[in-house]
């Protein structure tokens, strides 16, 4: 089961799936974040501008961020994390 598949399941749905890959693991995992991330902000997840407004915070403060710094970036970021 792709992402895609997650994205159109009802909550209840969504919480009665149970993976059955480490792939399927994986995308429900993500799913799992995101529709967390909308009851946080009491945002529908089944709405596109909800994913949308999702993919744009997690660019600039989520793991997108991380991945696209170079090491160098990376090593400055982390050090300024780690100071006290």
């Amino acid at each position: 089961m792709n992402e895609q598949n997650f994205r159109r399941m009802t909550p209840d749905e969504f919480k009665a799936f149970s993976p059955s890959s480490h792939e399927e693991a994986v995308a429900y995992e993500k799913e799992a974040e995101f529709r967390e991330w909308c009851e946080e902000r009491e945002e529908d997840p089944m709405i596109p501008e909800s994913r949308e407004s999702y993919d744009e915070e997690q660019e600039e403060l989520g793991d997108k961020f991380w991945d696209n710094l170079d090491e160098n970036d990376r090593a400055g970021w982390e050090d300024n994390m780690n100071k006290d």
